[in-house]
């Protein structure tokens, strides 16, 4: 113990210097691995923290984006709705048609889908532009109709501009409603001449839920289009269950109704 106390007092400049050494060593030891491997490791922390944060804002921004996308992408299907019109008469193809709404059809579109006109059929009074609607009837004429109805109006005309000129009001005169039903009996009669069917007055009830096209058109101002309207009713709607429902097809009114009821039934 001695000998290593005379030791460092004979040498305590050389251990002081070794000391510092030492001390010098460890502080530089430190510095460095402060300076260089934490501050590295700290800036790559925050690199990759920085990284991560730029990451997640970009899908963010993705997922924003496609759902921006999405919502501009978003296709709204079109609602299809449908009409039913119903042509009868001088067509080839008479009956009920189901119709996109959405193609703005005409009369002259309504013809073609049923088969165009027949031979003998007439448009001259109608519109072919007007627009379809649901729950439309259209009747093509035959030219014989038209010329006949044409006639007994343009006669009738000229008997009332006689009523007219009376200085005396006469209540003989016919009414408008005469003049309908004079159309409808010409028409009837001429309907009758083409047919097999006996053009006398009718003398037994015709039934009005078996009857064919010829025999309802015995009825008194029942002409062929009337007749196709009652047997497409019966065909779409079902029989008759009263006379009085014959009011319920179109083109006969309260007053022919009235002028037939005695000659019809349903049994």
């Amino acid at each position: 113990m001695e000998k290593i106390k005379l030791y460092f007092l004979n040498n305590k400049k050389l251990i002081l210097s070794i000391l510092i050494c030492v001390i010098l060593v460890i502080g530089l030891g430190i510095y460095f691995y402060f300076e260089f491997y934490v501050n590295d490791n700290q800036e790559t922390l925050d690199l990759t923290f920085d990284s991560l944060i730029n990451e997640e804002s970009n899908d963010n921004s993705l997922v924003d984006d496609n759902l921006d996308n999405q919502n501009n992408e978003t296709i709204v299907p079109d609602i299809i709705e449908y009409i039913y019109v119903d042509i009868k008469g001088y067509v080839n193809k008479p009956g009920v048609y189901k119709i996109d709404k959405n193609e703005d059809k005409r009369i002259n579109d309504l013809i073609n889908l049923a088969g165009g006109l027949k031979k003998d059929a007439d448009t001259s009074i109608i519109n072919m532009s007007h627009k379809l609607y649901d729950e439309m009837v259209v009747i093509i004429y035959s030219k014989k109709e038209i010329n006949n109805f044409l006639e007994t109006k343009k006669k009738q005309e000229e008997k009332l501009e006689i009523c007219e000129k009376e200085e005396v009001k006469n209540d003989g005169c016919l009414s408008d409603k005469d003049i309908i039903d004079s159309s409808n009996q010409t028409n009837n009669d001429s309907s009758s001449d083409n047919s097999n069917q006996d053009s006398s007055v009718v003398t037994s009830k015709v039934n009005i839920n078996t009857a064919t096209k010829e025999t309802l058109m015995t009825l008194n101002g029942i002409g062929e289009s009337k007749a196709e309207s009652i047997i497409s009713y019966r065909n779409e709607v079902g029989l008759f269950k009263t006379i009085d429902e014959l009011k319920n097809v179109s083109g006969i009114g309260d007053n022919l109704f009235e002028s037939i009821k005695e000659n019809i039934t349903i049994e």
